[in-house]
C-alpha cells in the first residue's frame, strides 16, 4: 500500500474500531439503532428532526467502501458551520466537510425503506462527527473525541459585524434568498432605480427626475427628455433595487412610460429593513445604519424636492443641479443599505462565497459627475415663465376677487385668512366666526375657499359619535374614499379630531351661502 492509502487508511480504522466497541443487537445483519427525537445542526441554523421510531439501517463498520447516500439522504445532513455549502448531492459536496465526516459519509449506505421516509443515521455534524449511541449505554466522551480530533479542519472565524453573533440574525425566507443571490451574482445586470415626482398621488402627479445605475454607470432623465436609455437598462436587467418601490415609483413608472419592462425579481428596501425592525423613511434608516452619502444635502427631503423642482421651472438651474444630486444620493445610499442589511440575517454559508458590496454598484465611480447631465438639458424655446400674469391676464381670473379661508377647529386658535385681488394678496390671522364673516362680508369676494370639510357623509345627521347613524354610514365622504383610492390620504372627516373642525365649516359655510356667496370646500388643503 502506497503512502497515500496508508494516510487514507488509518483515520477509517480508527473509526472501526470505536464502531466495534458499541453494543450491537443479536441480529447484526438487519441491525436497527435507536432515534431518540434530536437536534439537526443544519444549513445554519437549527431544525427538529421530529421521528422517535427505530429503523433499518446499515450501519459504517458494515458497508463497503464507496457506499453511498443517494441525493435526498446527503441533503438531509447539516453542513458545519463555517464551512461554504455546495449544491446538495453533489459529488463537489463531501470535500468541504472535516475529513472523518466526509470519509463517513461515503461509507454509509442507506435502504431504501429509510430513503423514501427522508431519514439518515447521523444525528449532528459540528465539526465532529456523532454517532449514534448503543441502546443503554452513553457514548465514551473519548471516542466523542478522538473522531473530533482525526482530519478535521480547523473552523473558519466568524466575520466581522453581526455575523459574529448568530443569535442575533434574522430568518429570511427562501425566496428573498434566491433574490439577494441573484443580485450578488449580477450586480451589473440589478437596476437601482428611484424617482422624484410633483406629489404623492400618481394619478394626478407626474415624474420630474428619474434616476438610476445600472451596468456600473448613474444615469438621469429628466422629465420631458427622451426615455428610450431607461427602457433599455430596464430590459436588460435581472433584478430591480428600490425603496418603497412598490408602493410609489413602480407605479409612477407604469403610468409616465408605458413601455417599461419590470424585471421579474424586485427586492424593495423598506420591506427588508422592516424584516430587522427598522423602520421609517429611507434618511432615518441611513441615519441609523451611519450611512453617509449626502454631503450638503441635510436640507433636502421630499417635500423638499417637489420645491426645488418648481425652482427650476421658473428658471432656476441651481435647484435642478440639487435635485438631482438628492435623487443619486437616494440612490447610492439604496447599496449602502443592502451591504449592512444583509449580514443580519442567518442565511446560508454558501448563499455568498464573500461580503457583497453592493454600493459598489448602486454608487459607481462618477457617480456625483453632473456635468454630462446638465449640459443636455435645453429649455422649450420661447416658453414664458408661469407667472400669474402669463397665466390669467386674459381670463377672469385676474379681476376675481377670492377669500381662502386656513380654518382651524376651535376659535381660541386663529385661523388664516387671505384675499387674493387679482395678482395682490392681503393676508391677516383672525380668530372668532364673527370676525372671519364681517372681514370676508366686507371684502365682497365673488369666491370664498374654505380648507374644511362642509358636509356629512351620506346618511349622517350630526358630527357626533352619538349620531344614530354612525354604525351605518361611518366617518367617511365618498370623496375621502375614492381619494384614498388615488393615494391621497385624507383625515375622515368625522374622526374624532376632526368634529369640530367639520361642525364650525359647514356652520360659517351655511351663514356665508345665505348672503350669496359662493362658497367651495378646498379640504384637504
Amino acid at each position: 500500500m502506497n503512502d497515500t492509502a496508508t494516510t487514507c487508511a488509518e483515520p477509517m480504522e480508527a473509526i472501526a474500531r470505536i464502531v466495534r466497541r458499541w453494543r450491537r443487537p443479536a441480529n447484526a445483519a438487519g441491525c436497527r439503532w435507536s432515534r431518540p427525537v434530536a437536534d439537526i445542526e443544519g444549513r445554519g441554523r437549527s431544525v427538529h428532526s421530529r421521528f422517535s421510531d427505530t429503523l433499518p439501517v446499515t450501519p459504517p463498520h458494515q458497508a463497503g467502501v464507496g457506499g453511498r447516500m443517494d441525493a435526498h439522504e446527503r441533503g438531509r445532513i447539516g453542513c458545519p458551520k463555517g464551512y461554504r455549502r455546495p449544491s446538495r448531492g453533489s459529488d463537489e459536496e463531501d470535500r468541504y466537510l472535516p475529513g472523518p465526516v466526509a470519509r463517513a459519509r461515503r461509507t454509509m449506505t442507506v435502504p431504501p425503506t429509510a430513503t423514501e421516509r427522508g431519514k439518515t443515521a447521523v444525528r449532528r455534524f459540528d465539526g465532529k462527527m456523532h454517532l449514534p449511541s448503543g441502546e443503554g449505554r452513553p457514548q465514551d466522551r473519548r471516542e466523542s473525541a478522538s473522531i473530533g480530533s482525526l482530519g478535521d479542519r480547523p473552523t473558519p472565524a466568524p466575520t466581522s459585524g453581526t455575523r459574529a453573533n448568530p443569535a442575533s440574525r434574522r430568518a429570511i425566507p427562501p425566496k428573498l434568498q434566491d433574490r439577494l443571490a441573484l443580485c450578488a451574482s449580477f450586480p451589473d445586470r440589478t437596476l437601482f432605480l428611484d424617482v422624484e415626482t410633483t406629489g404623492l398621488s400618481h394619478f394626478y402627479d407626474e415624474i420630474t427626475i428619474t434616476g438610476w445605475t445600472f451596468g456600473g454607470a448613474a444615469k438621469t432623465l429628466i422629465r420631458g427628455q427622451d426615455p428610450t436609455p431607461l427602457l433599455e437598462d430596464a430590459a436588460r436587467a435581472k433584478a430591480l433595487i428600490t425603496f418603497n418601490g412598490i408602493r410609489f415609483d413602480t407605479k409612477f413608472i407604469a403610468k409616465e412610460f408605458p413601455a417599461f419592462t419590470l424585471p421579474e425579481t424586485h427586492i424593495d428596501l423598506m420591506y427588508l429593513c422592516r424584516r430587522l425592525g427598522l423602520k421609517g423613511g429611507q434618511k432615518a434608516i441611513e441615519k441609523e445604519l451611519d450611512v453617509r452619502v449626502r454631503d450638503g444635502l441635510a436640507d433636502v427631503n421630499g417635500a423638499a424636492a417637489v420645491v426645488l423642482w418648481h425652482r427650476y421651472v421658473r428658471g432656476d438651474d441651481a435647484a435642478l443641479r440639487k435635485l438631482i444630486r438628492y435623487n443619486r444620493a437616494d440612490i447610492a445610499a439604496m447599496g449602502a443599505i443592502l451591504d449592512r442589511t444583509v449580514p443580519r440575517f442567518a442565511f446560508p454559508p454558501d448563499l455568498f462565497l464573500e461580503d457583497p458590496r453592493f454600493r459598489d454598484w448602486s454608487a459607481p465611480e462618477g457617480w456625483e459627475d453632473l456635468s454630462g447631465v446638465l449640459s443636455a438639458v435645453t429649455r422649450p424655446a420661447g416658453a414664458p415663465p408661469p407667472r400669474f400674469e402669463n397665466l390669467f391676464a386674459a381670463t377672469p381670473a385676474a379681476r376675481s376677487r377670492v377669500v381662502g379661508i386656513d380654518l382651524t377647529g376651535s376659535e381660541a386658535r386663529g385661523s388664516g385668512w387671505c384675499l387674493l385681488d387679482g395678482s395682490k394678496a392681503e393676508v391677516a390671522v383672525v380668530l372668532t366666526d364673527d370676525e372671519i364673516l364681517d372681514r370676508t362680508m366686507q371684502a365682497r369676494p365673488d369666491l370664498v375657499s374654505i380648507d374644511s370639510p362642509l358636509c356629512l357623509p351620506r346618511g349622517r345627521i350630526s358630527v357626533d359619535d352619538t349620531d344614530p347613524g354612525r354604525n351605518e354610514f361611518g366617518i367617511m365622504r365618498e370623496s375621502e374614499r375614492e381619494l384614498k383610492r388615488r393615494g391621497i390620504n385624507v383625515y375622515p372627516c368625522l374622526i374624532r379630531s376632526m368634529q369640530k373642525l367639520t361642525a364650525r365649516g359647514i356652520r360659517l359655510a351655511g351663514a356665508l351661502r345665505e348672503q350669496g356667496i359662493a362658497v367651495i370646500e378646498s379640504y384637504p388643503g
